[in-house]
């Protein structure tokens, strides 16, 4: 599971707060996830924003091998 953060989206402080904070969400990732996340302000979260094409933040994506 990829979790791109951009702190600069009108919609990520209540996606964190309402969303991925909540224990039914933390329990569902730990139990059936392993989980990447990183904030847009880094280069390598960045690199692979762009290399997954996503369009909107926030932004989570089940990668598959």
């Amino acid at each position: 599971l990829v979790y791109l953060h951009s702190p600069l989206h009108q919609d990520t402080p209540r996606f964190c707060r309402q969303t991925l904070a909540t224990a039914q969400c933390k329990a569902f990732i730990d139990e059936h996830f392993v989980i990447w996340g990183g904030s847009l302000e880094y280069s390598e979260p960045f690199v692979v924003s762009e290399s997954i094409q996503s369009s909107g933040f926030p932004f989570m994506a089940v990668l598959l091998c």
